[in-house]
């Protein structure tokens, strides 16, 4: 089982500064053991120069082949895993969840899914997240929660219901982009869920190894048996 991990790290191939070769390389000199390279699936919110349908026959295909190639050489000394991040605002998508290209999504290691249950930024409600099972074959990954705004609104308690239930990962968030919620929240709703480390790396190559909060909060709160990385959520999907 991999510990010291980051599976939510943005490249050239959506809005990253950074190229794969460089989050890699990075990863590795912080002395991660496992690292994810997880871009944005089209949203309008990325890509706005780009049609969907251009992205689809050009980066699409580009980075799938990415993805095999480095999946393909492997490493010694660090696992790598390739992901994408999809914004659950479909309406940003332009494609509805029977339109998506299934067949290369489920090439890849993992899924990463934002805003769910942030209706206020258009996102997927709580309930829809059913609808991926019939889909999606590999791990999903609920990103980047605002706990704040779900805790407000009620969501909080059915999202980490459905991520039971299914056996998806709750992202706890690290690096500089993202609030840190938990210190001032009943741990106890995370004890029976599949938890994933992921700083959300876009403009600052730093964020990458940037997981020692996450780390600390596992281990004080006795959940680091919770961590999860895409190998283990394979075996527990449903």
């Amino acid at each position: 089982m991999h510990h010291r991990i980051n599976l939510h790290n943005h490249t050239t191939f959506s809005d990253g500064r950074y190229t794969v070769p460089e989050i890699i390389a990075e990863a590795a000199r912080a002395g991660l053991d496992g690292v994810g390279i997880s871009d944005h699936f089209y949203t309008r919110k990325v890509f706005r120069r780009l049609e969907p349908g251009a992205w689809l026959s050009t980066a699409w295909p580009a980075y799938l082949a990415e993805a095999d190639r480095w999946r393909a050489a492997g490493s010694e000394k660090m696992k790598i895993w390739f992901g994408i991040e999809l914004d659950s605002c479909l309406d940003r998508v332009e494609m509805t969840l029977d339109e998506l290209p299934w067949a290369g999504i489920n090439r890849l290691d993992y899924l990463l899914i934002e805003y769910v249950g942030e209706n206020e930024v258009g996102g997927m409600s709580v309930e829809a997240l059913s609808g991926l099972r019939g889909h999606c074959r590999i791990p999903v990954i609920i990103v980047h929660p605002d706990i704040d705004l779900l805790e407000d609104s009620l969501r909080l308690g059915p999202l980490c219901d459905m991520v039971r239930r299914f056996g998806y990962g709750l992202e706890m968030p690290g690096g500089s982009r993202n609030p840190w919620f938990w210190a001032r929240r009943d741990v106890r709703v995370l004890r029976d869920l599949h938890l994933t480390i992921g700083t959300d790396t876009h403009e600052r190559l730093g964020d990458v190894g940037e997981i020692g909060t996450c780390l600390s909060f596992l281990e004080r709160n006795g959940l680091l048996d919770r961590l999860a990385d895409p190998d283990r959520l394979a075996e527990d999907i449903r």
